[in-house]
């Protein structure tokens, strides 16, 4: 499959040992390149960045935003993680699904684009901060982690979602219908904000 010159952008990266372990601390679990080859992850990334780029915003902000891509592996089965962190500038950190589960492209899309929100939304906050979180402030109630959170993080996962969801309708209207990812399986997949 041929890339365009916006997908060539994006680069598949390992992490210098001392960085990785920084993010092996708080969870993250590094695919190694014989992982990836099992996943046929350079594949799937390549139909995935296709498909964002039928939504031109969003093609923009993926190659502006995701210039290093790190490659996790999921814990179990129907289970994505993905993440980003501002201090880590150009780089998000996705999981790609397990080559017999069902759409693959779709749900490794929806994780690049994800983490590019966020990194999109940090940037903005650098600049005009939306919500300044207090020591004292209480917590709100997440529906997508099912827990509690800070406003700030409340407000980035209903950026993130909103657009995910302009982002899914758009897809839909250029897709023919038999090609979408099946409703039900959303509701075993899990989202790391």
């Amino acid at each position: 499959m041929s890339q365009s010159c916006w997908q060539r952008g994006v680069s598949v990266e390992w992490l210098p040992p001392v960085l990785a372990a920084r993010w092996r601390n708080v969870g993250l679990r590094f695919a190694s390149e014989a992982d990836m080859s099992d996943m046929d992850f350079r594949q799937i990334l390549a139909s995935s960045l296709n498909l964002i780029g039928m939504d031109n915003p969003l093609k923009g902000t993926v190659a502006g935003l995701c210039r290093s891509l790190h490659v996790l592996t999921a814990s179990a089965r129907g289970f994505d993680v993905s993440y980003s962190e501002p201090s880590l500038p150009l780089s998000i950190f996705v999981s790609c699904p397990l080559p017999t589960e069902r759409n693959r492209v779709e749900r490794l899309a929806e994780n690049v684009v994800h983490e590019a929100l966020h990194l999109q939304l940090s940037l903005v906050e650098c600049v005009q901060p939306l919500v300044i979180d207090g020591p004292d402030d209480e917590p709100v109630f997440s529906p997508w982690k099912d827990e509690w959170r800070t406003v700030r993080g409340l407000v980035h996962a209903v950026y993130v979602f909103g657009n995910l969801r302009n982002f899914w309708k758009g897809v839909a209207s250029k897709r023919p219908k038999e090609t979408m990812m099946q409703p039900t399986m959303r509701s075993n997949v899990t989202w790391t904000i």
